[in-house]
């Protein structure tokens, strides 16, 4: 029963330490990721004066769509409005407050501008730019979060860690019963 304890044992051990490296592996791992918005456009221009987005026509569900603008460059005048004339756009103005201009978001070559949803489309769009505007499907580019792997690492670390204290007591426990046996020998029964 001792090898079973301590075989046990050094498995929980082993396993603990696989959970710590892992905790150790999650930390690093919350950060962002740029994915390139001109990869992932599904419409692009450099100016618009009520231009029906003519991948939005057919669409079976709504989505929500983000236009990127280059860093740096201008756009004036821009509106996503339904066919009765309602305005669609959720503007973004983090990147244009002075305060933000210097945060990971705002330092990409492309930022958010403004996001709208393809609920009640189709969709008329008007703007002037020094540049050039891309559509792009929500959540597709941009700065994205790593915060779901990280918080896969996390658990994992976690759930590990617990599985090695769980061996180490069960080890431990195998250990310590087997310590306590007391082994009564019976004499031979006589020959007779």
């Amino acid at each position: 029963m001792q090898r079973a304890a301590l075989t046990t044992f050094a498995i929980g051990a082993v396993i603990l330490l696989a959970g710590a490296v892992m905790l150790v592996m999650a930390g690093p791992s919350a950060g962002h990721v740029y994915i390139d918005p001109e990869e992932k456009a599904v419409w692009r221009a450099y100016a618009a004066n009520q231009t029906t987005l003519p991948f939005l026509h057919n669409e079976a569900e709504s989505r929500d769509y983000a236009l990127f603008a280059r860093r740096g460059y201008i756009v004036e005048n821009l509106t996503v409005v339904d066919e009765s004339g309602t305005e669609l756009l959720w503007m973004h103005t983090y990147c244009s407050a002075p305060n933000h201009q210097k945060d990971e978001d705002c330092q990409s070559e492309w930022v958010v501008i403004a996001e709208f949803g393809s609920d009640r489309c189709p969709c008329i769009i008007t703007f002037n730019t020094t540049g050039e505007v891309l559509i792009v499907p929500n959540g597709e580019a941009g700065s994205q979060s790593l915060a779901d792997e990280w918080t896969a690492q996390l658990c994992g670390g976690i759930m590990t860690l617990c599985l090695g204290v769980i061996l180490l007591v069960v080890g431990g426990g195998l250990a310590r019963s087997s310590k306590n046996r007391v082994v009564e020998f019976q004499p031979p029964a006589p020959a007779g």
